[in-house]
């Protein structure tokens, strides 16, 4: 598999000036004075940063850290450390253990949290008060939190922002480090004007409605903006409706961040599992902003979720549940995953980033393994065929989209296009129920044709749905083998009418999962002899 053949292939992309790190500055960051981005972010440059912790802090680190992997409780303990980078020396600095999946102890390359301002509040390291040290455990590439976090930034998600460095601990070269600035205040003034709003931290494998920890606020014990929002989350799962949670949630933005993650094949993310994810409450528009975070582990890598996931996986996320659960929500994601796929999914800017990055980190790469040139080049070269590999799927997924059924303001699709089964001999026309004005779907039956039907055909995004219609008969013997029915693909929607009753409504629910589908829409009419009438007008698929 190659860029190039599966370039061909795929929906054009929108020309575009520069690539990410200058979308970056086009997307959702502003440029308030004195709140641009530290030079460390904005450098090509590879910092050299050396840290020294006491062997009383190293033990009692390692101490939480055999207890965790032994499956004991959650703990962080904190430790201080002297960290050096170029002639500055920076003491008193708090240190912790960070990750999950890519949680390592001292001795075995450990992903850090380095807080400079705890113990010295009027200390930042290049302006940063916090910054993270992460191993790409999980990323041989070192290249997907980069990537990623730069493409999400060029969509118009509040993201931090991260450059390389490298380690050195108690005098062992640890090797490259992806470092990352924090989630704080000075993150937040280059996304929004007032920063005083509380910064929730969503937990490991926890949603909205579970604990959260407040990461920075001017008043974090006072959470009754999370409690709205959750009311407006509830209100929309039950109601199907999106009036309430887009008063409280910036639906653009949430949006832009689930196609992303989606599009990206970031399965441990909040969408697909609930996790790494932030909550800001912006108090100038009074919305709450989701934000993503721990993106080492996208396009395939680690296996941890192939490239052809469905456009509409498995959710777990309630928000995101809530949202592509309602027809409006649908369309919203999926007219703006076909935005980003044609802007920002361009295989040959990412290529070349990929590999610019790549020429800058290598020679660090060998520092530690010499020999480490071969596997990190074939590691590229996966992650570039995953890439557009996906970029393959999302386009042509996009493309069967574009023949979906169109729903109005109300839920309702109206269903057209109906014609005749090819085996039919009966006449079967379009008319109206004797004295009645309505337009109607007619069936006649007779014993040689025994079974008569009009059907329609139409593709359904994944969701919740109802086939509903309202039927008259006439004449139809009234047995349980015969008489007229709705049904869809096969499955009879409710038991026959027949005899010569009034207009009656007839209904079915159905479920439509991962990924869009056609699916067939059938009135028929099963009898020895008699007739039947569908209200065209009342044949709808509705939302639900």
């Amino acid at each position: 598999m190659t860029m190039g053949l599966f370039y061909a292939d795929c929906l054009a992309s929108l020309a575009l000036a520069l690539f990410l790190p200058l979308l970056a500055l086009e997307g959702s960051a502003k440029n308030f004075p004195g709140n641009q981005s530290p030079d460390i972010l904005d450098s090509t440059n590879i910092l050299r940063i050396r840290v020294d912790i006491s062997e009383a802090d190293v033990a009692r680190l390692n101490g939480a850290s055999r207890s965790r992997l032994q499956g004991g409780p959650y703990v962080r303990p904190s430790g201080t450390a002297t960290v050096r980078e170029g002639n500055r020396v920076y003491t008193n600095v708090s240190i912790h253990l960070k990750g999950t999946s890519s949680f390592r102890p001292i001795g075995h390359k450990p992903a850090l949290t380095l807080n400079f301002s705890k113990f010295a509040p009027e200390q930042t390291f290049h302006g940063l008060r916090q910054i993270s040290l992460n191993n790409s455990a999980q990323d041989p590439t070192y290249l997907s939190e980069r990537i990623c976090r730069e493409l999400f930034e060029a969509a118009g998600v509040p993201v931090p922002r991260t450059t390389y460095a490298v380690l050195t601990l108690n005098g062992r070269n640890q090797g490259l480090y992806v470092l990352a600035e924090a989630y704080d205040k000075r993150f937040l003034r280059r996304y929004f004007n007032d920063v005083t709003g509380n910064l929730y931290e969503g937990g490991v494998l926890t949603d909205v409605s579970e604990r959260m920890d407040v990461n920075s606020g001017s008043d974090p014990k006072d959470q009754s903006d999370l409690k709205t929002f959750l009311s407006a989350v509830t209100h929309a799962t039950q109601s199907k409706q999106l009036d309430k949670l887009t008063a409280v949630l910036d639906v653009e933005r949430f949006t832009s961040m689930i196609a992303m993650e989606i599009m990206l094949c970031h399965c441990d993310s909040y969408a697909m599992n609930r996790n790494n994810y932030r909550l800001y409450h912006d108090r100038d528009s009074d919305r709450m902003i989701f934000m993503p975070h721990g993106m080492d582990r996208t396009f395939g890598i680690g296996n941890r979720c192939p490239v052809d996931i469905p456009l509409w996986p498995a959710l777990k996320g309630s928000v995101a549940s809530a949202l592509l659960a309602t027809a409006e929500g649908n369309e919203r994601y999926l007219s703006r995953l076909a935005e980003l796929n044609a802007t920002l999914f361009d295989l040959e800017r990412i290529e070349q980033r990929a590999l610019t990055l790549t020429e800058q980190i290598r020679p660090v790469l060998e520092e530690v393994a010499p020999a480490a040139r071969p596997r990190h080049e074939a590691e590229v070269h996966r992650l570039l065929e995953n890439i557009a590999a996906r970029k393959f799927f999302v386009s042509r997924a996009l493309t069967e989209c574009g023949r979906r059924l169109a729903f109005d303001t109300t839920g309702c699709a109206k269903l057209d296009n109906w014609s005749a089964t090819p085996r039919q001999t009966n006449p079967t026309s379009e008319g109206s129920f004797p004295g009645d004005d309505r337009p109607a779907l007619r069936l006649v039956s007779s014993p040689e044709a025994g079974t008569v039907s009009w059907r329609a055909k139409a593709i359904l995004l994944p969701g919740r749905y109802r086939f509903e219609g309202r039927v008259k008969t006439r004449g139809v013997p009234e047995h349980p083998d015969y008489g007229a029915r709705l049904m869809m693909s096969g499955r009879p929607v409710k038991p026959s009418l027949n005899g010569d009753g009034d207009w009656e409504q007839l209904w079915c629910s159905f479920t439509v999962r991962g990924s869009p589908a056609e699916l067939e829409f059938i009135c028929e009419l099963k009898s020895p002899e008699g007739e039947a009438w569908f209200d065209l007008d009342s044949l709808l698929v509705r939302c639900r």
